[in-house]
């Protein structure tokens, strides 16, 4: 090997660690403390737009690493927000679901990875709070429903899943659902004494009212 190409090889290699080095590490790093800043001042906030105000450049910043774990905890901080007492108003409960479907969806819709299941968690749990207590609202309902039952399908027996979507269907009153969900979680937790008195009302009501 010359001389010369001995240097254009060294040059070479030092570009690409030099470019690994910011993807790898600078970028993610820098997406974290973007984050941990914003949560800081996430008590300063006192509307909407100032709440997508600090996160949205945290959420849009490029980095090839870190976008689902913030994702995650950015559903997270919905979550909590939606369930303070009282709860916020109505058309700023949307506003907030409206940006965590945004930021969820293309993790949702591509294929499966670590943050995958507890993104879907999240976002259905988030819907879940926003049918309300009596599940008044079928958009909300249907859209749980939808994420619970997407989560199952690559976690059949987590927990979180089955008993968020059976306390869903007991709450749309979907008796068929309900019979489903129950069913499940017997066959894995066949100890489980409130799954079985649910099925046992279920199978004879007049009976379990007695």
């Amino acid at each position: 090997m010359t001389s010369g190409l001995r240097k254009l090889t060294a040059c070479f290699v030092t570009v690409v660690a030099l470019l690994l080095l910011y993807e790898g590490a600078y970028l993610p790093i820098t997406k974290s403390h973007l984050y941990i800043a914003a949560y800081s001042n996430l008590r300063n906030v006192k509307s909407i737009d100032e709440f997508n105000g600090i996160f949205n450049p945290v959420l849009d910043y490029s980095s090839p690493v870190g976008q689902e774990e913030l994702v995650s905890a950015y559903l997270g901080i919905v979550l909590d927000a939606l369930n303070q007492n009282p709860p916020p108003p109505k058309e700023v409960a949307a506003a907030l679901i409206t940006q965590a479907e945004k930021r969820a969806d293309p993790i949702i819709h591509h294929a499966p990875s670590f943050s995958y299941s507890q993104t879907i968690l999240k976002l259905a749990v988030i819907n879940k709070l926003a049918a309300g207590k009596q599940c008044e609202n079928t958009k909300y309902y249907e859209r749980a429903r939808e994420l619970f039952r997407l989560g199952l399908t690559y976690s059949p027996n987590r927990q979180a899943f089955l008993y968020n979507l059976l306390d869903l269907y007991l709450c749309g009153n979907d008796t068929q659902g309900t019979k489903e969900i129950v069913t499940i979680i017997l066959k894995y937790w066949p100890g489980d004494q409130n799954a079985q008195r649910i099925w046992n009302y279920l199978e004879n009501p007049t009976g379990a009212k007695k």
